[in-house]
């Protein structure tokens, strides 16, 4: 049913023009597939066992509505956010070994030693000056997380 269901998490956290398609067996998600939009245009997309693997991508172009939607942080505006890994394991005990990378956000209302930390950056310390927030150009991980049981 794409483009006729969306969620909310919170008012003002919303995803419209859902599709979804997920097939469990066994108490065990072999393939998923989702993708949805925000108010302001930007997607966000989840693939899960596609060409019949385990592999993982998560992707959005708005960083900081996905976390206000998963109720994650909503100090964070803009970005772009791709996760892409393999899940390994059992249920209750998988593993996620992967690469999270985040890119072109900003964090407004940051602690004050992190505000201290982007001083030495021109960026960071016309950034404070300005109340903007701090601008992060990108920011990535390698994931090798085990599930919580």
């Amino acid at each position: 049913m794409p483009g006729s269901t969306g969620w909310r998490s919170a008012p003002k956290h919303e995803i419209t023009q859902v599709s979804a398609e997920m097939l469990r067996t066994g108490g065990v998600w072999q393939s998923a597939r989702i993708d949805g939009r925000f108010a302001n245009g930007h997607q966000l997309g989840l693939r899960l066992g596609e060409g019949g693997g385990r592999r993982l991508t998560f992707q959005t172009d708005d960083l900081g509505a996905t976390m206000k939607l998963l109720g994650v942080a909503d100090n964070v505006v803009g970005g772009r956010l791709t996760i892409d890994g393999l899940l390994s394991g059992s249920p209750g005990k998988g593993t996620l070994r992967g690469h999270i990378e985040g890119e072109n956000y900003t964090i407004v209302g940051a602690p004050v030693m992190a505000r201290m930390l982007a001083l030495p950056s021109l960026t960071g310390f016309a950034s404070m000056l300005s109340g903007s927030g701090l601008p992060f150009s990108t920011c990535g991980a390698i994931s090798n997380t085990a599930e919580a049981a």
